[in-house]
């Protein structure tokens, strides 16, 4: 088989009713995830694909370019920039995970000072191994792995690449993708693609090096939300599927997790006037405003997130993080501090229906928060002990995608000036 079917054995298995009330990020994981009608779950996934990559050279500019992608826009479906700008934005993670291997293997051959004999030896014992969580439709993956094909095959033909994804449908389509064009590694199992929760996920051996690659994930991971900063967030409902009478309550913080979560939110350093003006030039900017200057009364806080650091921590050691997410979206303040967008995406390119609530049937809508950056970094740092950098995504792609990718004719580069609330963070050396 091209990958492990996983059967689901936890709370929100078909088989078991919930229980009300559920903490928020519970609850929401059912409405994303649930394994029979959640809403990454269902067979009419809402994660489109472009049927033909846009040749960006041959455009004339940014009209050309809206032009064409609202056309070639997917009807019912939402597309990520590694979709849009395939097979460039993969590449472009290619060749940073290419750079940074090959600078760590130079400093080790010079540490061990060996001759040539050896070298080769070494290039040839050190494999760069990879592993992607929530691949979707496994564009960017593939283009990652064309990237190693056509400028560095030595790598392609030893390196490993794991996905691992709690989508059964996507799982599928991303293995017929994948034997297109790299059916050998298939075959010899350097391309596995895992059916699981990440947080189910164990490598073989803790003592590799792994790339760990989170790319529009972050969005989608379940939150808590958090009132005055000492009362949680519960959801009751009435019924077994969690859809009927839906009401927030509130109690005192009991939740371990969300106590942590706490506790690091509370230690994030004031940003002070040197880090404002490296933060002011972007949407960024915003989030800081709401997070550092405003009373924190009504907070969603990525406590799945942190369950994953813990998780990789436990697991996987050894390894640097490829992050890609939104750093801002266009929230209703009211609503709370970092509260998601949760919308259904309709038949035209422009169109879809906003909820003004999370507190929806399962299945029904997506639901994603923005990424506060500065804040993963700062937790990362507490839980790791390892330092990360977290840079705008313009600033990714101008050190490590190839200015003629997806340059158009008037000089408009849409992979680095479109979408500009996105940001990267990486695990420093």
């Amino acid at each position: 088989m091209l990958f492990k079917k996983q059967v689901y054995k936890c709370l929100f298995s078909t088989k078991n009713a919930l229980k009300s009330p559920l903490l928020t990020r519970d609850f929401i994981y059912d409405r994303l995830y649930n394994s029979s009608s959640g809403y990454f779950c269902k067979d009419n996934i809402q994660i489109g694909e472009l049927q033909t990559p846009i040749n960006f050279t041959e455009l004339i500019g940014f009209e050309d370019y809206q032009k064409i992608l609202s056309e070639r826009y997917p009807k019912n479906a939402w597309l990520t920039p590694s979709e849009i700008f395939k097979p460039y934005y993969g590449m472009s993670i290619g060749n940073y995970i290419h750079q940074n291997f090959d600078t760590k293997l130079k400093e080790e051959t010079q540490k061990q000072k060996i001759q040539n004999q050896s070298n080769l030896l070494l290039k040839r014992n050190k494999k760069i191994r990879i592993i992607e969580v929530g691949a979707g439709h496994a564009s960017a993956c593939e283009s990652i792995l064309n990237f190693f094909k056509n400028y560095e095959h030595f790598h392609y033909q030893n390196m490993e690449y794991t996905i691992v994804e709690i989508s059964p449908q996507m799982c599928k389509k991303a293995a017929l993708k994948l034997k297109q064009d790299h059916q050998k590694l298939l075959e010899r199992g350097q391309i596995k693609i895992i059916n699981e929760d990440f947080l189910n996920y164990k490598v073989i051996n803790k003592n590799e090096e792994y790339y760990v690659i989170f790319l529009e994930v972050l969005d989608n991971m379940p939150h808590d939300r958090v009132y005055e900063g000492k009362y949680e967030s519960l959801v009751q409902f009435s019924d077994q599927f969690g859809n009927e009478n839906l009401k927030e309550i509130q109690q005192e913080i009991k939740d371990d997790l969300i106590k942590e979560i706490m506790e690091y939110y509370n230690s994030l350093p004031e940003i002070d006037h040197i880090e404002e003006k490296k933060y002011s030039y972007s949407f960024l900017q915003n989030i800081i405003n709401i997070y550092y200057r405003q009373k924190r009364e009504n907070v969603f806080v990525p406590t799945f997130f942190l369950k994953t650091l813990k998780h990789i921590k436990q697991n996987i050691p050894n390894h640097k993080i490829i992050l890609s997410d939104f750093d801002s979206l266009n929230q209703k303040e009211q609503i709370g501090k970092n509260a998601p967008i949760v919308s259904k995406k309709l038949e035209k390119s422009h169109e879809k229906l906003d909820y003004d609530t999370y507190l929806v049937k399962r299945g029904e809508a997506d639901i994603f928060f923005p990424t506060n950056f500065r804040f993963i970094q700062h937790m990362y740092k507490q839980i790791m002990g390892k330092n990360g950098m977290a840079l705008k995504s313009y600033q990714f792609m101008n050190l490590y995608s190839r200015q003629q990718w997806t340059e158009t004719k008037s000089g408009y580069n849409p992979l680095k000036e479109d979408f500009g609330n996105t940001s990267f963070f990486i695990t420093e050396k």
